[in-house]
């Protein structure tokens, strides 16, 4: 029985010019979306920004790149995720379908690998011989009368809770490219407004390439090379030259690799027919992982939060800021709810940046910092 179980994403692009044709992500139900939505046109005009110094001595070693996800689903329900009134009642905002599939790959058991090791010892790596497609569909039934289809998942559709959705794979997409303008020069493909024009950040030089057609070892990363970066013998998407590292949630596992994807794009494609590209990816028990806050496995960070929340200072705030009785005020008269959810910020984003319906009281976002929903 095999266990260790790799999941993996597959580019759909490379086999159809829009791998999810049906799962809107167009952008145009609004006239204005919040920078943090990071529609196609404003992650355009977000890059690494240049060495603005001109110290010639300087040159880049080592680049540490932390990382959000890309646009989700909601990451619970009803009741814990009460947005406003008649939300998981809609067909528009209470149901959640996906196009974005995870797949997994079983090691391979016809390859006699498992006891070969390279010359330092490590364990040779099987490489699968096929793939899973997981689907959240196994819910899913028909009405009798040929009517609606229904699914029995917490988002009411083919969704996973909080999973990453094709607008946040194009957005990860774009990460990883913009980390490729940076640190990778590429002659003519490096404009002049890349910051891997200047040589100081160059992390690789894609135009010392060897010519042999393997992409993942440079001729100027060779040991006799002053400016050495990493482990020349490996692929520039191995270790130790790169390092993943992940929570263990669908949204941010799957957002890593299509950044990677976006950054090591033509090295991964030129990886043979009869060879399959590896990444490792590092990760731990979701809810003793230290990558966010986490009370279970530090204590202090549950007592500042109850701290916080308790202190004279707040109560106040909660009890007599304009602020705070503007905003109550405007949910109980304008949207139904007794009580301001913690999550309203996260059903306002999920809606708009998903051109679903906002409630009318909320559907008044220009950037100007004026309307209800600013």
């Amino acid at each position: 029985l095999q266990t260790n179980v790799q999941t993996t994403t597959i580019n759909n692009s490379l086999r159809d010019p829009d791998p999810f044709p049906e799962e809107d992500k167009s952008y145009t139900k609004y006239a204005h979306y919040p920078p943090y939505c990071s529609t196609p046109q404003e992650m355009e005009t977000r890059a690494i920004p240049p060495l603005t110094t001109d110290t010639s001595e300087t040159q880049l070693v080592h680049v540490t790149a932390l990382i959000r996800h890309g646009s989700r689903t909601p990451f619970a329900s009803a009741p814990s995720y009460q947005c406003w009134s008649g939300y998981w009642d809609s067909i528009d905002t209470g149901v959640w379908n996906c196009d974005l599939l995870t797949y997994m790959s079983p090691p391979a058991t016809t390859k006699n690998k498992g006891k070969e090791v390279d010359d330092e010892g490590n364990l040779l790596e099987e490489e699968p011989d096929f793939l899973f497609e997981k689907r959240y569909d196994a819910l899913l039934q028909e009405e009798t009368d040929g009517g609606s289809i229904q699914s029995g998942n917490i988002l009411n559709g083919t969704c996973q809770m909080g999973q990453l959705l094709a607008r946040g794979y194009e957005q990860e997409l774009s990460n990883g490219k913009h980390l490729r303008q940076a640190y990778f020069y590429d002659g003519e493909n490096t404009a002049e407004e890349h910051a891997a024009a200047d040589p100081r950040m160059r992390l690789w030089d894609l135009t010392l390439d060897d010519n042999s057609g393997d992409y993942s070892v440079p001729s100027s990363h060779v040991a006799s090379n002053n400016n050495v970066v990493g482990d020349p013998t490996k692929a520039i998407f191995q270790e130790p030259n790169l390092k993943y590292r992940a929570d263990d949630e669908q949204r941010t596992l799957m957002s890593g690799q299509v950044l990677l994807r976006g950054l090591f794009g033509p090295e991964l494609a030129a990886t043979g027919d009869d060879e399959t590209a590896v990444i490792k990816l590092h990760t731990a028990d979701y809810h003793v992982d230290v990558l966010t806050p986490n009370g279970k496995v530090c204590p202090r960070v549950e007592e500042l939060r109850n701290e916080a929340y308790e202190s004279d200072e707040y109560k106040r705030w909660v009890q007599s800021s304009v602020e705070a009785q503007t905003t109550k005020s405007f949910l109980k008269d304008e949207m139904g709810m007794d009580d301001v959810p913690e999550v309203i910020l996260d059903c306002m984003m999920t809606t708009i940046c998903t051109d679903r319906n906002l409630p009318d009281a909320l559907n008044d976002y220009d950037g100007s910092g004026q309307g209800n929903f600013e």
